[in-house]
Parts: structure tokens; C-alpha cells; sequence
């Protein structure tokens, strides 16, 4: 049922933002989006990983929690104002709310299937969390600190400094989930342990084209040339575009994946991400 209901999904919202279908035409980037999601996590399933929907309560949470941690994002880009969305004010603000919930809900539920994917393919899904090192409360705290300190420098010196936005999150909660005994990305780095790190890395980067795509095809956001100009001239190849994006801006779906598993994990979501369990 999980892959026929994936491909209606797809099929329906590219029909419907070809031939803008009354209404359907509207949520042609949530209907898109939800049926990948589906997708790739039954391929993943296929290839012998755990289907998000094995745990529908966790995958709920996922949805949920995901609309703050993309919100956080949407905050500071006020500051930043590295994309604006050209429909926004067509809706009222209800509507927006209800429009943009539904959208942002997509974006944790995006990152594992990718990176699950990847773990997959690679053959590097796990049975366990690895190894880590212990982190003392001081030192995860000092590493807080540093990542509140690049943020409030990342608001302040916005048109220099927006890259640091995808990291700061990383930065502020990982620290914290070692020192609480979680899994985090830094204790297992320290111990020797890259699998993690690097399979999140390469999940992003899958993640951000099918996000680049999707938005190429449905275009519903737009990268304004207003503050951060300088990125977008920077020399060739680094500048070249991959749909909208220039090929340097996809390195900054590198942290935005370590960010997102952070959360997650701060969170304490037990969805199988990386993992059989």
C-alpha cells in the first residue's frame, strides 16, 4: 500500500502544478514531498532498513517536531533573508500557517529517509550506536556556549557570516546529548568513530538535490541576491548552479544534517534512523 500511495502522491502534485489543478495545485509541493518521503523509505525498506511508518508514533513525533526545528530556521533567515517565498502574502495568515506547517513537517522526515538510504546503499546501517567518548558537562557546556556565540555573530553579521546558520544548532545540542549520555556526533568522533558523520554528510547532500529538484520543478521559494550577493559571485565551478542552487550551497546541507540528527536526538525521537532498532 506504502509505495502505490507514494507514487498517487507524486504523480498528483506534478500533475497538478503542470496543469494548475484548482486547489491540488496549491499543496502541489506537499503532495510531491510526502509521496517522496514514502518512497525512499520504502526502497530503504526494500533494501532491508526499517520503515519510518514501523514506529507510526515516532514518525508522527518526527512530523511534529520537525515544524519548530525548520521554524528556528525561518526565524533567523529574517535576519539573513537568504530565500522568501513569492506566494506567502496571497494567503491570509491562517492559511499561511496551516500551508507552511504542512510543509515544514517534511523537512526531519526528508533527512532520515536520505541518509537511511545511503546507509543502505553503503551497507552501513547499524545494529548498535558506536562507540563514543564521555564529555564532560564543562566541556559540552564551553562548546554550547560557542555555538550561542556564532549565532548571535551569524545575526548580527548576516551577509558574512550566513553560512553558520546551519551549524549552530549542531553545535548548541550535540554537546549536550554527550554529556547527557545520548548519541552524538562529536563523542563518537572523538572516539575514532566517523560512520555517523559521514553518512549524515552524504544523506544531505542527496537530500538537497531531490529538495533543489522539487523546488525547480515547483518553485515556491526563491534565493534573493540582496545581502549574501557575494555567494552567489563566487568563481567558477564553486558558482555554477544545480537547479537553483549554486554547487557551494549544497555543502551547507552538510551540518543542516548534523543539526537535524541533534535535535532528534535531543529530543529523544526513536524513529530507525541509520539503524535496524
Amino acid at each position: 500500500m506504502q509505495l502505490p500511495l507514494a507514487l498517487a502522491l507524486i504523480l498528483v502534485g506534478l500533475t497538478a502544478t503542470t496543469v494548475r489543478l484548482p486547489i491540488l495545485s496549491t499543496f502541489d509541493f506537499q503532495l510531491t514531498w510526502y509521496g517522496l518521503i514514502l518512497l525512499l523509505d520504502k526502497i530503504v525498506e526494500i533494501r532491508g532498513g526499517r520503515s519510518l511508518l514501523s514506529q507510526p508514533f515516532s514518525f508522527f513525533l518526527l512530523l511534529l517536531a520537525s515544524i519548530p526545528f525548520w521554524l528556528f530556521f525561518e526565524w533567523a533567515n529574517i535576519f539573513l533573508v537568504n530565500w522568501l517565498y513569492p506566494d506567502q502574502y496571497t494567503f491570509g495568515i491562517v492559511k499561511w500557517s496551516i500551508f507552511a506547517s504542512v510543509s515544514f513537517a517534511t523537512v526531519l522526515p526528508a533527512i532520515v529517509v536520505s541518509t537511511n538510504l545511503v546507509a543502505t546503499i553503503s551497507g552501513k546501517l547499524r545494529n548498535e550506536v558506536p562507540k563514543q567518548a564521555k564529555v564532560t558537562r564543562i566541556n559540552a557546556g564551553f562548546i554550547t556556549i560557542l555555538g550561542a556565540t556564532i549565532l548571535l555573530l551569524v545575526l548580527n553579521f548576516p551577509a558574512h557570516l550566513f553560512p553558520f546558520i546551519w551549524v549552530v544548532i549542531f553545535l548548541i545540542l550535540d554537546p549536550i546529548n554527550a554529556a547527557r549520555g545520548q548519541e552524538s556526533i562529536m563523542a563518537q568522533v572523538i572516539k575514532g568513530n566517523y560512520q555517523t558523520l559521514l553518512v549524515l554528510s552524504l544523506g544531505a547532500i542527496v537530500a538537497g538535490l531531490i529538495w533543489e529538484s522539487v523546488n525547480f520543478i515547483i518553485p515556491k521559494w526563491t534565493y534573493p541576491l540582496s545581502i549574501a550577493g557575494w555567494f552567489w559571485n563566487l568563481p567558477a565551478p564553486i558558482n555554477s548552479k544545480i537547479f537553483q542552487m549554486p554547487v557551494a550551497g549544497y555543502l551547507g546541507y552538510i551540518p543542516f544534517s548534523w543539526s537535524a540528527f541533534s535535535f532528534v536526538k535531543f529530543l529523544k525521537i526513536e524513529v530507525p534512523w541509520l539503524s535496524n532498532k
